[in-house]
């Protein structure tokens, strides 16, 4: 028979004399970023998982790298929501990884909902939800306002691909767990984290009390740090998630009129990354950084480019 104008043989040899490839692909989209003001953590992108994926010869596949969500600077704004990833081309049914949601701010606004949940942000007074994940985990719950004499107030975690974001409790929410595609950690600098689309940590405030203070609030790396604000002259700035993660950017700061107090930022997700992998001893296909591993070719696309058979 006959496909896109070329020959096939059998199981699928064409007449150049190339055969497809079968693959397995992960499609991580961006992060979301924190929040402003009591800001909560931004949720992991969403990481697609095919495997067994068919491409073929004189096709060129279009592979798009989402960006993580932008800084969130306008005070009581709730994170960035970050940009798809893909994987397109003719005759291909497209793979996506969605963009991760931005984490909740301003008191206690609830975190967003969606493939993977956002993070709540925190309050003095009140309690915030997080936003549940239709495929990956679920944002965290602020941690509310403790009493006199602490003051301390927390927001929580973005979620992640395979864990909800924590709670805010005492310290801000850490974000959730990522994924660990194929069980590979750290191998060979395939995941340089050892996991995508990780949670950013939530905020963490102490109004008044000097022997509780915290240079950070909730952690996931490779999410971001949530920030600390603390009325006795330290300060912690929420940090980036990780690039080529898809992770949560972590949550901002709060206005007071204190020695160390400011307005701290919601920080940016981590922008995404797509991996293409298949067995041989030896690349038979062009795009991406090649990483050669346990029998495997792997294609790392870190920015956008174009993934094609060698003919």
């Amino acid at each position: 028979m006959t496909m896109f104008g070329y020959n096939i043989l059998g199981f699928g040899v064409f007449s150049s004399g190339v055969s497809p490839i079968s693959c397995d692909c992960v499609v991580t989209g961006g992060g979301g970023s924190g929040g402003n003001t009591y800001g909560a953590g931004g949720a992991g992108g969403t990481s697609t998982q095919v495997d067994s994926r068919l491409f073929l010869p004189n096709v060129s596949y279009t592979v798009t790298i989402g960006g993580g969500g932008a800084y969130e600077t306008v005070t009581n704004t709730t994170g960035n929501t970050g940009s798809d990833s893909s994987i397109s081309g003719s005759g291909f049914t497209t793979i996506t990884g969605s963009g991760g949601l931005g984490g909740a701010g301003q008191n206690g606004v609830d975190g967003q909902s969606g493939e993977i949940g956002s993070g709540g942000a925190g309050s003095y007074g009140s309690d915030s939800s997080g936003g549940s994940g239709s495929v990956g985990g679920d944002g965290g719950d602020s941690g509310g306002s403790k009493a006199s004499p602490t003051y301390i107030v927390t927001s929580g975690g973005g979620g992640g691909q395979t864990a909800d974001g924590q709670d805010g409790g005492d310290t801000g929410g850490d974000g959730g767990v990522g994924l660990d595609w194929k069980s590979l950690g750290t191998t060979d600098n395939i995941q340089q984290w050892g996991e995508v689309s990780a949670g950013g940590g939530g905020f963490y405030g102490n109004q008044y009390a000097p022997g509780t203070l915290r240079s950070y609030g909730g952690d996931r790396q490779p999410g971001g740090y949530g920030a600390a604000s603390n009325y006795y002259g330290t300060r912690g700035y929420a940090t980036n998630a990780s690039a080529n993660t898809g992770s949560g950017g972590g949550g901002g700061g709060f206005v007071g009129t204190g020695t160390g107090q400011q307005q701290l930022w919601g920080y940016q997700g981590g922008s995404g990354v797509v991996v293409i992998r298949y067995l041989s001893a030896s690349a038979l296909a062009t795009g991406g950084t090649v990483i050669s591993s346990g029998g495997y070719q792997y294609h790392k696309f870190t920015s956008s480019g174009t993934f094609a058979l060698i003919v």
